[in-house]
Order: C-alpha cells, then structure tokens, then sequence
C-alpha cells in the first residue's frame, strides 16, 4: 500500500494562491459584460471596428504599435461570428483577461517545475491582486498582454541561459531545450515590442541579461545571442519607418508632464501603495512593502554572496556544502535580481529620455516589467524559505536540536516569513476587492447613463465643453447625432476613428438651430443638449442663460471616470 506524500505549508499556500488567483480570473470575466469605457479605450474599441489596414495605419499615427490592435480585433470579430450582433466592447475587455489565464499556464508548469508552486502560485497572485495589478486584467488596453509578453521572454531567457538545468523537482533540462528557449524568447520579445514600446524596452533588459550571463558562464554562447538579436532586428524592420515618424511627433509635442526626483517616490508609491480606505494606513502600508521587499532580495543576495565565497572551500573539503544546498542556490538569486533589473532599466530608460528629449515616462509604463519585479520577489522568498528548511534539516542530520548549538531561531523566522506571505494575501485580497467594488459601483451608474444618452435622437445636437467626454459619449449615441465642442477642437485622430465633432463658438449659433427646429414650416423634433463637465459647466450655462436661452438640467451621471451633467437648451 502506497503511503501518501504529505503536502508542505509552503506548497499548500502556493495552490492556495492559484485557487484564489482563478477566482479572481473569474471575477474579472464577470465585469467585462459591462458597456463603459474611458477616452483611452475608445480608441481600443474605436480601432477594432475598422480594417486591418486603416487599423494599422491608425497605431502609425498614434505612439503604440499595432500587435495588441490586432490580437483585439481578431478575437472581436470571431466572438461576432459566434455571437453575431455581440457589442464590440464586451469581447475587447474579454481579450484583456486572456493574457493572465496564458500566465496562469506558465505558473502552474514552467515555474512550478523549476521554482516549485509556491512560487508558481504567489506570482500569478501578485501579478493580478498586488497595487495597480487589478484593472488591467479589464482594461481594454495592452498593458496586460506587455506584461505576458515580458514576463514571458525573461522566463525563456531564464529557461535558454540555465540549460542544462537541474528543476525544482529533480529532473534535467536537456540540451536541445536551448533552441527552444532562445526561440521562445526571440518571438515573445517580438511580440512585446510590437505591443508596447516601453515593453519593447524591458526586452532589451532581457537581451541585456542574457548577453551578461552568457559572457559569465560560457562566453562562447555570446553567437547565439548575436543570432538572437539579428532575428529580433530583421522582425522588427517594418515597424521602423511608423516608430521614426511617431518619435518626430513625440519630439515636438506630447501630452506627458516633466519628471523631477520625486517621480521615484511615485514610482514606489504606484508600485506599493495599497488600497485601503485611509490613505494614512495605505503610506504606511507601501513603507513597510518596501522595507521587506528590499530586506528580502538583499539577505537573500547577501546569503548567495556568502555561499560563492564558501564555494571556494569545497576544492579543498569535499562535502563542506551539501548536495541540497547546490540544488537550492544554482544561482537562482541572481536571476532573480536580473528580473528586478529590468524593471529598474525601464524606469530608468524612462527618465532618460525625458530629460534628454522630452517627457515621454508615466507610471503605467511600468506595468510590462512589473511581472518581473514581483517575480523576482517571490524567488527571493521562496529561496529563504527552501534555505531555512536545508538548515534545519542538516541540523536533525548533525544531531543537532534547537536547544542545542545549532540556530534555536529559525523557526521563529520562518514563521515570520510566512507571516509576511499572509500579510501579502490580505494585502492583495484587498486591492483587489477594492478594485471590484469600484468597477461594480461603475456598472451600477451606468445603466442610469446609458438611459440618459438614450434621450439623444440620432437627427438632435450636443454640445461639450471637454473633448474626451465628446469622444466617449458618442460611442453610444446613435448614428447622425452631431456633435459639437464649445470653444474647442477635438483630437483628429479620435474623429478619424470614431466620426466627426465641429466647432461651435457662439449663442448665435445655438440660437439658430433652436429657431431652425420650431419653424412651423420645417418643424422638426431635434433637440440641442449639453453634456457639461467640470466646474465650467456652470459659467457656460449661466452665460448662455443672460443670452437668453433655457437651459434645463436633466441629472448628473458617471459614464466610467467622468462626471457630466446633462442639459436640454430650448429657447
């Protein structure tokens, strides 16, 4: 009779962290049944629903590349195939789920077998539920397919760079998985750069790391990277000409602010910062992420300094160091730091650039290299935990007991990494949920806002007095409505994608419409109404007022991130 293998702690929260990872997964499905999105989604949407062809030309004129455009619309259009008349939108926030089930593969095979589940399962958690993580797995953007896409690459190169390589669970990597590997991260560091230029950069983090590793451990492997690179240069080509033109028009005007040094705390902070309700407790909450993710990567790269030292020793004392500990340590620390690294090279590269040529960095930037930041933790944690228990165990082997000579200690601390685990869990369990009752409290208002756009005839004219309200409120107006920006011009592009808004600069103007509608001898029913936004709101209805045009509020509503109140002008 068999006996049964008793599961560790450690495994035990690892498949925890998977469960509650699917869960969440499934959460996120659940709220892209939703109709609302903001400026940056509509041209998402707005892209999709054109050709191949105008939607490569479109990204030309935009800053992005069009890999994600086109994984979007082809996704889109087979959900129309199976489901003929399904809203555009539904299935591009459905796209934006599919890269972390992708990730979900990767943790429960790739890493399991090489860094054990734990770290399979506390990575796939951390990459949905840590700070920031959560909306992107609806956002109908490309952030969360540049995160796959990076993390990925670094994985193979990992994978490329170590085989032959002895896995978590004992078996070999053999030699022809090179090819594999170095294929795998040729195609997805492809993928990235057509996805996202700052992505683009984590890849060439990732071609840094392997380049460095490759002159440390066999110089001679330095062709293959330079075969690798040529590949990823050649498939990068005919995107070149569309990446010039875009870096002219960075070059002369761009919508993102200067950076000064306390850009770096907001990097922390966006990395780090809870999402509680107090914003005390979340400052605090980031302080303490950030002491323990430094004192984490740093005992456990002063730990693998110190094991390189002692190296030395073996040549002269066979067995100083045990077969479990060189299973352990194979330098994974140092890769794991190579993870870190690549988000530090995208931060970095960022602020470069904005000092040298002009502010081209935000935040959000760092999302594509952010799977590899928390993957670099979670290596750094799990080594720990696997150092502690070789210790321990050496120490029953030796003879020794806790009350002996050996550290009465270490399972204090191992119960205080674990509690740094938990601590991680609720941290994430919290964002997360705070994200869902966000998105839900969204949805809620917009069943009152889309009835309130119904209104809007397709033969009536709004006005606006904010551009991106204009672009986004008129994906669910019906065809032929007119549109119209007060004092303002709206985006070309956007119009291009989505239709064109006019100009309107004066009560004239209005005035006549208002004439033109009640003429006894053209009598119409259209209407002119006004979505206001912002405090100006009230200044342009007041003077539109003294002008002498009724002006009737119908309510204020919430269409995604912006407010608006909705008014019907009459004469």
């Amino acid at each position: 009779m068999k006996s049964r293998t008793k599961i560790s702690i450690k495994d035990a929260f690892g498949w925890f962290f998977i469960g509650i990872s699917v869960l969440m997964l499934g959460k996120s499905i659940a709220l892209c049944f939703s109709h609302d999105i903001w400026y940056d989604e509509l041209f998402t949407v707005g892209m999709i629903e054109h050709s191949y062809g105008e939607l490569i030309r479109f990204t030309a004129a935009d800053v992005h590349p069009p890999l994600y455009y086109c994984v979007t619309k082809l996704f889109a259009d087979l959900c129309k195939l199976i489901i003929p008349g399904a809203v555009t939108v539904i299935p591009a926030k459905l796209a934006s789920v599919l890269p972390y089930f992708i990730l979900l593969l990767y943790s429960v095979t790739w890493i399991r077998k090489r860094f054990g589940i734990f770290t399979g399962g506390m990575f796939l958690f951390c990459a949905i539920a840590m700070p920031q993580m959560p909306a992107y797995t609806v956002e109908v953007r490309m952030y969360g397919w540049a995160l796959l896409f990076v993390t990925a690459a670094f994985l193979h190169a990992y994978g490329c760079v170590t085989a032959p390589l002895s896995c978590a669970d004992g078996r070999i990597e053999e030699e022809r998985g090179r090819f594999v590997h170095g294929m795998a991260l040729v195609i997805y560091g492809l993928a990235a750069a057509y996805t996202q230029y700052f992505a683009c950069v984590a890849v060439v983090m990732v071609y840094l790391y392997v380049l460095i590793a490759f002159w440390c451990r066999d110089k001679r492997r330095i062709r293959e990277w330079c075969l690798y690179v040529m590949v990823s240069v050649v498939g990068y080509i005919p995107w070149l000409f569309a990446l010039t033109g875009q870096i002219s028009a960075v070059s002369e005007n761009y919508w993102i602010l200067p950076l000064t040094w306390r850009s770096l705390g907001g990097c922390v902070k966006f990395l780090l910062k809870p999402a509680f309700q107090k914003e005390t407790w979340n400052v605090i909450l980031a302080v303490v992420l950030f002491v323990l993710y430094a004192e984490v990567v740093g005992d456990s790269l002063f730990r693998y300094v110190r094991y390189c030292r002692r190296i030395k020793n073996e040549n002269k004392n066979p067995g100083f160091i045990s077969n479990m500990e060189k299973l352990y340590h194979n330098g994974r620390v140092i890769h794991a730091i190579a993870a870190l690294g690549v988000l530090a090279g995208v931060v970095l590269f960022g602020f470069a650039a904005s000092i040298l040529i002009r502010p081209v960095f935000v935040y959000r930037y760092m999302i594509p290299a952010m799977g590899c930041f928390w993957l670099c933790f979670v290596i750094c944690l799990d080594g720990l935990l696997c150092k502690l228990d070789i210790t321990l165990l050496l120490q029953k082997e030796r003879g020794k007991t806790e009350k002996g000579k050996g550290n009465r200690y270490l399972p204090l601390i191992k119960k205080g990494l674990f509690l740094v685990v938990i601590m991680f869990l609720i941290i994430g369990l919290r964002d997360y949920r705070a994200f869902l009752g966000e998105e839900e409290y969204k949805i809620k208002l917009m069943k009152d806002t889309e009835a309130a756009l119904s209104q809007i005839g397709p033969e009536d004219i709004v006005i606006y007095n904010f551009d991106q309200v204009q672009a986004v409120t008129s994906y669910y107006l019906e065809d032929g409505t007119e549109r119209y920006l007060w004092n303002g011009e709206a985006e070309k592009l956007i119009q291009e994608i989505i239709g064109p808004c006019k100009t309107v600069e004066t009560v004239e103007t209005i005035r006549a419409w208002l004439e033109d509608s009640n003429d006894q001898a053209q009598r119409t029913d259209r209407k002119v109404w006004f979505i206001g936004s912002f405090n100006s709101r009230e200044d342009i209805v007041a003077q539109w007022r003294e002008d002498g045009l009724t002006v009737e509020e119908k309510g204020s509503y919430l269409l995604e991130r912006y407010w608006f109140n909705l008014y019907e002008i009459s004469l």
